[in-house]
């Protein structure tokens, strides 16, 4: 099984050291197992870059892109990872941890080709007191998600259109639309561009779900499989430098 870890990096230098150890455990113990594991960091600057990378053991790749907006961040890797021969995409926010026997709960899921898989509890530590809270949401987040990479390849590489008829969804004629190429009509679309874009560029949050509704709406509907039903896999650390700190959850 090959799996790209995907991250993009935004001042975590406190947390770099805690966040390589954990990444090289996923490597030890996914080798075990029969997984390779491979790091793409999406970086903004060089001392992110650095710090993450000194002393990691998987194999790993990069590419700049300017902070904001988060959407055209993530957009700006996939065409580094795709069409590598992973099996699946594997997400990580910079300042997230996954627990070492994370692999004994996604593989078997993995191993049956699921489109979507992992966690809904996310145990949440305040990185300078120590405190920690325990928090189960309704979907699966972005620490830890695995998403099918042949699926990914097909909904992300897309053409940047302009309607040439109104539809029943409302688009208007003339209207700029993103198609999956799978999905181009050229009696209904005029194309104006391509690229690589599994997240809205102009998108600053809800990332994670965003990146869901467009994979279903250029592929199929699939229901996401949450695989810590009992366990807290995934921890995230929260410093000053987060958007949604501590005390907001």
């Amino acid at each position: 099984m090959k799996v790209i870890l995907y991250i993009a990096l935004w001042k975590r230098q406190k947390l770099s050291k805690l966040i390589v150890h954990h990444i090289n455990q996923l490597y030890r113990e996914g080798r075990k197992k029969g997984v390779q594991l491979d790091v793409h960091y999406i970086w903004t600057n060089e001392e992110d870059l650095d710090n993450y990378t000194e002393h990691l053991l998987p194999q790993w790749s990069e590419n700049y892109s300017e902070n904001l907006p988060l959407g055209r961040k993530f957009n700006s890797g996939l065409k580094y990872v795709v069409n590598r021969g992973y099996d699946y995409l594997m997400q990580l926010g910079s300042d997230d941890t996954l627990r070492h026997d994370f692999w004994d709960y996604a593989l078997p899921y993995m191993e049956q080709k699921a489109e979507i898989l992992g966690c809904k509890n996310l145990r949440i530590v305040d990185f300078g007191t120590k405190n920690e809270k325990l928090r189960s949401f309704n979907d699966v987040f972005g620490a830890g998600r695995l998403m099918r990479m042949d699926l990914v390849e097909k909904a992300s590489n897309v053409y940047k259109c302009r309607s040439k008829v109104s539809d029943t969804s409302g688009l208007r004629k003339g209207a700029p639309c993103i198609v999956p190429k799978s999905k181009f009509r050229p009696k209904m679309h005029e194309k104006v561009g391509e690229g690589w874009e599994l997240w809205e560029n102009g998108r600053m949050s809800g990332l994670d779900f965003n990146s869901e509704c467009n994979l279903m709406a250029r592929t199929y509907i699939f229901k996401p499989i949450a695989i810590d039903q009992d366990q807290y896999l995934a921890t995230d650390y929260k410093t000053g430098d987060n958007i949604h700190g501590f005390e907001k959850f």
